[in-house]
């Protein structure tokens, strides 16, 4: 950043730059005057130098410089720093422990569901038939029906094709899916807490109940293009809140 000073006869003849450099708690800020005269701040030390060694200044101008500096790096210690979004990874980082049996084998249970099918299914004939009726192009290009039949709504090419995966209902893992930030030996609570914390969505137990409901009738509805017209599939897939409530098994993981 450059400072123009109001300060000339006792910092610059026309004007000076204040560079600041912050990381992993410490700081050093630089300021290059325009007659060659550089001062530094180094976590909370005064360096005063030029090119022919150390000068000489009055208190006045250094108490005036130093202001000037630690003003500076208060600022941009305090400036908001970028948070990471989490990202989807794809099934694979699940699959290396969830398909374990001691925790219940979630992958497979995945593997078998219509949810693992979900992208194939627009590859087939009456996908098209469907996507023809609705004017939505290719089924398995198409966004209309990508936004539901994969995890990241088609918009991730690391999911695209694997259906609709964990990620879909658990939210996207590039952070949380690390053991240590949604698994404990100690604690489950204090674990999820973290994982939703990170990216995971809050959806579990009777908390997450209004959650799940959003969560599956984002898809799970009347409006969506490729649902059924037959009457009895149409009320097979409108899922009730009650079974979106009460799930007619209990999470694995989750096992008292």
């Amino acid at each position: 950043m450059s400072f123009h000073s109001p300060h000339r006869p006792y910092i610059a003849s026309t004007h000076s730059t204040i560079s600041i450099h912050a990381k992993s708690g410490k700081s050093s800020l630089n300021l290059l005057t325009d007659d060659d005269q550089s001062y530094n701040v180094r976590n909370g030390g005064f360096s005063p130098r030029n090119s022919s060694g150390r000068i000489h200044m009055t208190k006045e101008k250094k108490h005036i410089i130093i202001a000037i500096l630690l003003t500076s790096v208060l600022a941009a210690a305090a400036a908001p720093q970028k948070k990471r979004l989490p990202s989807f990874i794809g099934i694979e980082s699940c699959k290396k422990c969830h398909e374990a049996a001691a925790i219940g084998n979630q992958y497979g249970m995945w593997l078998s569901s219509p949810h693992a099918k979900a992208y194939q299914t627009l590859t087939t004939q009456k996908a098209v038939d469907i996507a023809e009726k609705a004017a939505a192009g290719a089924p398995a290009e198409s966004m209309q029906c990508l936004k539901c039949h994969t995890t990241g709504g088609g918009k991730t090419d690391a999911t695209r094709t694997e259906g609709v995966g964990c990620e879909a209902c658990h939210g996207p893992g590039s952070i949380y899916h690390d053991f240590s930030n949604h698994a404990s030996f100690e604690s489950r609570e204090n674990s999820y807490r973290k994982a939703v914390s990170l990216g995971m969505y809050p959806i579990l137990k009777l908390e997450g109940i209004k959650a799940r409901e959003k969560l599956c009738r984002y898809c799970h509805t009347a409006e969506r293009a490729c649902f059924p017209e037959n009457p009895d599939e149409r009320r097979r897939q409108n899922l009730p809140l009650s079974l979106i409530a009460d799930f007619p098994y209990r999470h694995p993981v989750l096992r008292r």
